[in-house]
């Protein structure tokens, strides 16, 4: 969990979900797949919006990529699955806006993720011109449970 104080360990595949503050963390094991994977989950009613950042090294010392991927769930079943190069400027803000579609396009009636992007699309708009597509990240790195969809 984000600044967390502790540490504990468990399988995924032991792990229905853990909640800590707005934090939530789910295990699922979807349709296809050998093994179980965990997720910060941001929205979980008729379908599922899950998120999990993690930093891989290129075996220096310092270096290394931090990946944000994100995964969209229905029924056990990953219907989209997408990632945020930001090693690539073209390919990062091209990604970022994708993602930002893929919300509109299947949590479009949950009022409150739909609310939560308009207010961050917002503050990065001019004119109502996104500007800088950034505020994706909000969504990356404070995965927010948002518990109430309409």
């Amino acid at each position: 969990m984000p600044n967390g104080t502790w540490e504990k360990f468990i399988k995924y595949k032991d792990l229905e979900y853990a909640m800590n503050g707005n934090y939530k963390i789910k295990s699922y094991k979807l349709e296809g797949e050998r093994k179980y994977r965990a997720f910060y989950i941001i929205n979980d009613s008729n379908k599922t919006l899950g998120t999990i950042s993690y930093h891989s090294s290129s075996g220096m010392i310092s270096g290394g990529t931090t990946h944000y991927n994100y995964y969209i769930i229905e029924n056990n079943t990953l219907i989209k699955t997408g990632r945020l190069p930001i090693h690539n400027k073209e390919k990062y803000i091209a990604h970022q806006l994708e993602f930002s579609n893929d919300l509109k396009t299947h949590f479009e009636d949950c009022d409150a993720l739909m609310t939560k992007l308009n207010e961050i699309e917002t503050d990065y708009s001019i004119d109502g011109v996104v500007q800088d597509t950034s505020f994706i990240f909000n969504f990356f790195l404070k995965p927010i449970y948002i518990k109430n969809c309409n």
